[in-house]
């Protein structure tokens, strides 16, 4: 693999967790508590300062750069969990959820968007 990388998690105004990547694994590294994975909100994953852009293919997440440039490619479950990624602390699994509007009744159809997120462990 090479040089290791180090992939922020973030929310517009705060560093929720960073997944450090090398030849020894993908491992989820935060200091978060119980309370703090089970209200995670969705977050943009930052490989420096370029945003990635999740993109699902199944049973892969892509993680894109804006010019279309796949930065990371990860396994994930029926579940949406990221299966390559560890959390030493035994606290959370990092996951991609749809968000979004949807679509209801007679109103437009909208498409939602994925995002990564934070499940607890014992969510499984």
């Amino acid at each position: 693999m090479g040089k290791p990388q180090r992939i922020e998690l973030r929310t517009p105004d705060r560093l929720w967790a960073t997944l450090d990547i090398s030849d020894a694994g993908m491992v989820l590294r935060h200091d978060l508590e119980d309370v703090r994975v089970e209200t995670c909100p969705g977050f943009i994953a930052y490989d420096n300062d370029c945003a990635l852009h999740p993109m699902q293919g199944a049973p892969e997440l892509f993680l894109n750069d804006s010019n279309g440039l796949v930065r990371l490619k990860v396994n994930t479950d029926e579940d949406g969990i990221l299966t390559d990624v560890v959390d030493p602390r035994g606290k959370a699994h990092l996951a991609v959820e749809l968000r979004g509007p949807g679509s209801i009744r007679d109103q437009p159809v909208q498409s939602g968007e994925l995002v990564l997120t934070l499940k607890p462990m014992t969510c499984r």
